[in-house]
């Protein structure tokens, strides 16, 4: 209502657009590229967390408090990680102790089965 009045009243000139910048962020230039280049080259069992799986949010959100004192909400650490332009993927897990000869003997022996009943 009060922009629609501004404009009856003082046309385009009469509308105060200003540009706002929004809160000031949390984390300085300096904690946000440390962060991204944690969350880029650790894994959060690297950075102390008792967990063996991938960067969530509320573990950033944790280690962001533990390491600078900063508490962000779930969303504003969602929104910090589209500004890094990371994205959320589904992990790919591979076993840890995978025998490399297994693969060799099933495509031997499937090879041999296909091979009998051709």
């Amino acid at each position: 209502m009060n922009y629609a009045k501004a404009s009856r009243e003082g046309g385009i000139e009469g509308l105060n657009l200003k540009l706002y910048k929004g809160r000031p962020p949390k984390l300085t230039p300096d904690q946000e590229m440390h962060l991204s280049h944690v969350l880029v080259n650790k894994t959060p069992e690297d950075a102390g967390f008792p967990v063996q799986m991938n960067w969530t949010v509320p573990i950033v959100r944790s280690f962001m408090k533990i390491k600078f004192g900063v508490d962000y909400s779930e969303r504003g650490t969602r929104e910090l990680f589209y500004r890094f332009n990371f994205s959320f993927t589904a992990p790919k897990y591979t076993p840890a102790k995978a025998d490399p000869k297994k693969p060799a003997e099933f495509k031997e022996t499937f090879e041999r089965f296909k091979k009998a009943f051709s």
